[in-house]
């Protein structure tokens, strides 16, 4: 399959819809041109046997679109970051043919520095984390706002999505992976590019923070009794 009008500069990320097939590819893909595009093989033929994209022509309002990740449990979602820090959500189907202007479902301030991956968990839904060059990997979960949130960073001043800052790295944040088993969902593993090479780090969310905060403060408590007096 051939498409037209790709991007006007470099591709920078490209994802693979979950419900993608041999026969029905769907892909996503972002540009430093500020565009992110999505590519049906089912589309009907335009003129020269090409396809076109329907997708947001400037996406991050004139920044550079750096990251991209479709996620995998959920049919139309995806998150795209970019030079700037920002993360935007968006669902796939109010995306407009090419040079629309689709509205993201949401925005996501925490990251300082340019977004370098985006990677979901593949047995929570909802759940993703980004990494970036301000050193960080932050843990969202998009089924949480303002009335329902755990009991980690969604209050006061952050953004009530964000559950958890990991701030291990003292260099920019290239890659993050979450471990692919529900024995232990919140596991991951980064890395970061430092002057004397790469650092490696395993590092688990501790429970009680993504957990909801009735729940987590429910098991402190029975867990405070258990206390000798």
């Amino acid at each position: 399959v051939r498409f037209t009008g790709a991007h006007k500069d470099e591709v920078t990320a490209v994802s693979l819809a979950p419900r993608s097939q041999a026969h029905a590819a769907i892909v996503a893909s972002a540009s430093a041109d500020g565009a992110v595009k999505v590519w049906d093989s089912r589309a009907v033929m335009s003129v020269g046997g090409v396809k076109e994209a329907r997708g947001v022509d400037n996406a991050h309002d004139g920044y550079e679109v750096t990251a991209l990740k479709w996620a995998p449990l959920e049919e139309n979602v995806m998150v795209s970051g970019d030079s700037e820090g920002l993360l935007k959500v968006w669902d796939a189907r109010k995306m407009r043919d090419a040079g629309g202007n689709a509205t993201p479902t949401r925005v996501l301030h925490e990251h300082r520095a340019e977004v370098l991956e985006i990677e979901w968990n593949v047995c929570v839904r909802g759940v993703f984390a980004s990494s970036a060059q301000d050193c960080n990997v932050a843990i969202w979960n998009l089924g949480l706002n303002e009335t329902s949130h755990a009991t980690g960073f969604g209050q006061g001043d952050y953004d009530p999505a964000l559950i958890f800052m990991h701030r291990g790295h003292l260099h920019d944040v290239l890659n993050v992976s979450w471990y692919p088993s529900s024995d232990d969902a919140f596991c991951l593993a980064s890395i970061s590019e430092d002057d004397s090479g790469s650092t490696l780090q395993i590092w688990r969310v501790l429970d009680y923070i993504y957990k909801p905060r009735e729940i987590a403060i429910n098991e402190i408590e029975r867990l405070r009794g258990r206390l000798p007096s």
